[in-house]
């Protein structure tokens, strides 16, 4: 299945949480990366419960086959109910099942493939945030990157007129592109190193801060 074919499509209501629009970009990331996980859906619709193990908030989860949607309301009948920690950024491998009932295993096994971690490559993931936030306002002609193994990637003109050369651990780079870190915190705490303008730099802060919400 090519990336213009996610697995299923993700859904969020009018004016989300900051911790919905997370916990969507989560899902949204799994639907491009694997198809096989599709064929575990259900045919009717089902929700599940996932609550906070911190405060009162809970969301639904809806799914049914190709569509996953996001509710801030808790369900009235949950086929499954989870508690789950939303930090930011959203750890999705911290959740835990509360309850649980024997028919609806195979829907569990589902849900907890869709809250499971994605493990990418940092030059996978630069390559998605490139592609979703080139045309955003001041972000450099060129992007360049180099991991501390001397792995490099370079994404628009090569000749631009604006040019940002990001530097650092894979473990760093891939946390910011996917919107785990702002460029500035990184260079502040020096786990990462750049070169360019600051509205450059700027520019990539706006747009991780976009990838962290799933804009």
């Amino acid at each position: 299945m090519s990336a213009a074919e996610p697995a299923f499509v993700v859904e969020t209501g009018d004016d989300p949480w900051p911790v919905t629009l997370r916990l969507a970009a989560h899902l949204r990331e799994v639907a491009d990366s694997t198809a096989a996980v599709s064929a575990g859906f259900p045919e009717d619709a089902h929700t599940i419960a996932l609550c906070s193990d911190r405060d009162a908030r809970s969301l639904t989860l809806s799914i049914e086959r190709g569509r996953v949607a996001l509710a801030e309301t808790p369900p009235a009948d949950a086929s499954l109910e989870l508690t789950i920690s939303y930090t930011n950024p959203l750890d999705v491998s911290r959740h835990r099942v509360v309850r649980r009932s024997a028919a609806q295993l195979p829907l569990e096994r589902l849900v907890q493939s869709l809250l499971s971690p994605l493990e990418r490559p940092w030059t996978e993931l630069a390559g998605a945030f490139w592609a979703r936030h080139r045309q955003a306002p001041h972000m450099p002609e060129t992007l360049r990157v180099t991991a501390a193994d001397g792995e490099t990637s370079e994404f628009g003109n090569s000749a631009g007129a604006t040019r940002l050369e990001i530097t650092g651990p894979a473990a760093e780079l891939a946390g910011l592109f996917r919107g785990r870190s702002l460029l500035t915190t990184a260079l502040v705490r020096q786990t990462l190193c750049a070169r360019g303008t600051w509205e450059s730099i700027n520019a990539m802060n706006a747009a991780c801060q976009r990838e962290g919400l799933g804009r």
